[in-house]
């Protein structure tokens, strides 16, 4: 699947889901990164994401206060689950991509 299509899937799949699902949250993560770094680089992310068994996650400023933390950009990350809590520097809240095309039920989600 192109960048697109890989966008429209997961757009899909978090439109129909629970509010606080993982796949609602990845939805709405894929809706702030699309604003963050634009529909062209998102979409080459999603690329590869897919081909190389990652996730996307949004990328927090070294900066941020823990009222205000403005996000600075979207990596591709390791789709292990990880703990709880804000990881810094670089802080991060991750959210998984289901583990494959067939299988949305194994999406994996944590803030």
């Amino acid at each position: 699947m192109n960048g697109f299509e890989l966008y429209k899937k997961y757009m899909t799949i978090g439109e129909s889901a629970k509010r606080g699902t993982p796949e609602w949250t990845y939805a709405q993560t894929l809706t702030e990164a699309f604003y963050i770094v634009g529909v062209t680089y998102l979409f080459d992310m999603l690329e590869k994401a897919e081909e190389q068994g990652l996730c996307i996650e949004v990328v927090y400023s070294e900066s941020a206060v823990s009222d205000m933390m403005p996000a600075c950009g979207i990596q591709l990350a390791s789709r292990e689950p990880v703990s709880n809590k804000l990881e810094g520097p670089g802080l991060f809240w991750k959210y998984s991509l289901p583990v494959s095309d067939n299988d949305s039920k194994n999406v994996a989600a944590t803030r």
